[in-house]
């Protein structure tokens, strides 16, 4: 643990943002010079597995998570077969990675559905979702983005909806990522 780091919490390092000058997977010896025990990213699309595993292994440290579910989107029920399979494959990589967390998004707004079927296709999805997660012991986090500045389309902006959907999905292996930067940018007064 490091020196002033709460008991029970561990920091680790988004990879995506910090370090950025070298290529992605020396950022994790990086990481490890620095003292950060774990590391996280965002996408696996583009990232050479084997070589982040490789790299992991080297500098000892622990992969925090990374995004599950980068093809097709909750929101969409046309998309979630394609959603699903690459859940899959993401699960595969985590077990491989060690990692226990996966990070999924809502995608964006489907102008065509009601607000109400987008949200109903997210319960459902994620339902599904704790199927493919639960037997490997891999927690779910849905987090909701701002619509503000980032993710302009993006579904998911508050934090209330997603409170809401994972009290309908109703499994401990799924959670919501509370990001403190989006829900500052869309709600604000956080220490109210």
């Amino acid at each position: 643990m490091l020196a002033g780091e709460p008991a029970g919490l561990k920091i680790s390092v988004c990879v995506e943002m910090l370090y950025r000058e070298l290529p992605f997977v020396e950022r994790l010896a990086a990481v490890a010079r620095a003292g950060f025990p774990a590391f996280e990213f965002w996408r696996l699309a583009g990232k050479e597995l084997d070589a982040i595993v490789a790299a992991q292994q080297k500098v000892g440290l622990t992969c925090a998570g990374f995004v599950g579910g980068e093809d097709g989107t909750l929101a969409n029920p046309f998309t979630r077969d394609r959603y699903l399979a690459s859940l899959e494959r993401a699960v595969v990589a985590a077990r491989r990675l060690g990692a226990r967390t996966l990070i999924v998004t809502s995608g964006d707004r489907i102008p065509e559905l009601s607000r109400e079927a987008q949200y109903t296709s997210m319960v459902e999805s994620l339902k599904t979702s704790r199927e493919i997660v639960e037997p490997q012991e891999i927690t779910l986090v849905l987090e909701p983005l701002n619509s503000l500045v980032d993710h302009r389309d993006i579904f998911l902006d508050r934090s209330a909806d997603g409170f809401r959907i994972v009290d309908a999905v109703g499994s401990p292996y799924v959670k919501v990522l509370y990001d403190i930067y989006h829900m500052q940018v869309m709600e604000g007064n956080l220490i109210h």
